[in-house]
């Protein structure tokens, strides 16, 4: 795999807040230079084109989402584990708003762009391929023996609540108590469906 530059992810993270803040459509080497602060040669010399600049966000925007899974606090609890991991997929601080609206604005772009539909369903599979792996741990640290159906259907319907909750709050302006509000809900919806699993 190749290292990315430090200009790589300015212009990543600034292709980001052009597609937040001003929309898909407006994404150009130009706005995203302007956004970055650098030169439009220097993002056409690193990325090459529009679509690349798309590619790159989502890729920077999924880095950053395991970046703050990974310095998560350590618990035994599967389900603590679970919720937290999930929190960070959702609006409930500046960056986390950020690679929500992003997840929610290519999902809807994949609709009418086959390029894009590629590379959304590729990190959707491996979403959900890790969704099912925490739902494995969750029924079998309640002494459940899970099998693939239980955890497959168990898997999309947290699946479905993520993003239910991302649509339903990203819009929401920020505090400390929608952060607690959607950290509320993922875990009562989590052991909900977890009891009817």
């Amino acid at each position: 795999m190749q290292e990315t530059s430090a200009q790589e992810v300015a212009i990543a993270e600034a292709t980001i807040r052009v597609i937040v803040n001003q929309g898909f459509d407006q994404v150009s080497v130009r706005k995203v230079a302007q956004e970055a602060g650098i030169a439009p040669g220097t993002v056409q010399y690193h990325t090459g084109s529009r679509r690349h600049l798309l590619h790159s966000a989502l890729e920077r925007s999924i880095q950053r989402q395991n970046q703050r899974i990974q310095n998560l606090p350590s618990t035994q609890d599967p389900l603590e584990r679970a919720c937290l991991s999930l929190c960070e997929l959702l609006p409930t601080g500046k960056v986390q708003r950020e690679d929500a609206a992003l997840w929610v604005t290519l999902g809807a772009a994949a609709s009418a762009h086959s390029w894009i539909t590629e590379i959304y369903q590729k990190e959707l599979l491996r979403f959900q391929e890790h969704v099912a792996q925490g739902v494995t741990d969750l029924l079998q640290s309640q002494g459940a023996k899970p099998t693939a159906q239980r955890v497959t259907l168990t898997a999309r319907l947290i699946t479905a609540l993520v993003n239910g909750l991302t649509l339903d709050y990203l819009h929401a302006s920020p505090s400390p108590q929608l952060t607690a509000q959607i950290q509320n809900d993922l875990t009562h919806g989590i052991s909900r469906i977890l009891q009817s699993a």
